[in-house]
């Protein structure tokens, strides 16, 4: 199922979600504009790519990826597209494995157990993750680079290595808006070294980056494709954008819901800083009691999860629950783990494509019944990462609560 889901259904033939970033840096390593989007197609097909009409979303051509990833990829960027890509996949599978593996490891059961074998069945059936390979973005490899160096710290609290440090590093250039509440559990917990080699890795990289680009306008085409995509692209909200149900960010619901761009912005925004200012409060009164694997397990749960809510995610990025499906192994009689427990199978299918389906069909009163079920139905999973970041939240709470008392 991983196979054939994921990476055999990806392919080189067209503009897939790898090519922006890789020819923005192939750009970058021609010291020519990284954003420039009119040098798109003729950069992409001198690479290699395939010549002539080939499929290519609009929003392709416009990369909106920030100036860390382009200076991290540029080693694949000195290659050829069919190899870059073949390359990518092939990286993101195999660390995506590693980092099953590790996890596996905290669930701290033997390597034959139901809880173990469970968890790796999971991590190879998870849709979002053969989501991010068919279309062959980034996201594996970022969120794969998350796991693996996460569950290093979590099960080694104390180590001194660099390598989980460099790989929460090299997560945050590649994909910084999947990771950055990683560092508030970093600063939380007081892993000191570790933060400080995470942010240093994206500000060197982003100064290795403006030492290619002086004397071009990236920033005015950088801004200038964010607006393309989110306004007209495939990031934009509006009904005119038909693939807007494979959002997962609260934006979705509540913009159908109210019809008001930027009241939801302001309201998913909101929802997660209440919810950060919460989990920290809570960690933070419960000092020292708070330092044993499943709090600080379920700290960084709730933290990934609520970083999903308030801007600009697709399916693909939820990959990054499976930090959560640990917890909910490792505390399998708790009732809040089965209630995540019986929210799983929605993940072993990209529903984005029910609601596709379910948002053409007619309604009795559109303006009624119809914008009703479009928040409630065609954006369940939205509501869903929702209810997964409150219920790790209340979790913790009462966690903390009892390590206390």
């Amino acid at each position: 199922m991983f196979l054939v889901r994921g990476p055999l259904r990806s392919s080189a033939g067209y503009a897939n979600d790898f090519a922006s970033p890789y020819v923005a840096s192939r750009l970058w390593l021609q010291q020519q504009n990284a954003y420039d989007s009119t040098r798109f197609l003729s950069t992409w097909q001198a690479a290699g790519a395939p010549s002539g009409d080939v499929y290519a979303n609009p929003s392709s051509y416009h990369c909106i990826y920030p100036p860390t990833t382009i200076a991290i990829l540029a080693p694949l960027a000195t290659l050829s597209w069919p190899v870059a890509w073949a390359g990518m996949q092939v990286l993101s599978c195999l660390l995506y494995g590693i980092a099953a593996l590790r996890l596996a490891k905290l669930t701290q059961q033997g390597t034959g157990s139901r809880q173990v074998v469970g968890l790796i069945v999971f991590a190879l059936i998870f849709a979002p993750v053969h989501s991010g390979l068919h279309v062959s973005n980034i996201v594996v490899l970022t969120a794969a680079l998350l796991l693996w160096s996460s569950s290093e710290l979590l099960l080694s609290p104390a180590t001194t290595s660099l390598m989980p440090a460099l790989g929460l590093g090299l997560a945050l250039s590649l994909k910084p808006s999947l990771v950055p509440l990683v560092l508030l559990w970093l600063l939380a917990t007081r892993r000191w070294r570790p933060l400080l080699v995470a942010a240093a890795l994206p500000l060197a990289a982003f100064g290795v980056f403006l030492l290619r680009q002086s004397g071009q306008p990236w920033l005015h085409s950088l801004l200038t494709n964010q607006h393309f995509l989110f306004g007209y692209g495939s990031g934009s909200i509006s009904a005119t954008n038909l693939t807007r149900y494979d959002r997962i960010d609260l934006q979705l619901p509540i913009y159908i819901l109210t019809q008001q761009r930027q009241l939801a912005v302001g309201l998913a925004y909101l929802a997660a800083a209440a919810l950060v200012v919460l989990v920290l409060a809570t960690w933070l009164r419960a000092q020292p009691l708070h330092r044993t694997l499943d709090n600080d397990l379920l700290l960084l749960s709730c933290l990934l999860a609520i970083g999903l809510i308030p801007y600009y995610q697709r399916y693909y990025s939820a990959c990054i629950l499976l930090l959560p499906a640990v917890w909910v192994v490792r505390n399998h009689t708790c009732i809040r783990a089965r209630v995540l427990l019986a929210c799983s199978p929605l993940f072993l299918l990209n529903t984005s494509i029910i609601s596709r389906v379910i948002s053409d069909a007619p309604t009795p009163h559109p303006y009624l019944l119809g914008r009703l079920s479009d928040t409630l139905l065609n954006a369940h999973v939205c509501w869903l990462i929702l209810l997964i970041a409150c219920t790790l939240t209340w979790q913790l709470r009462d966690s903390l609560r009892a390590a206390r008392a």
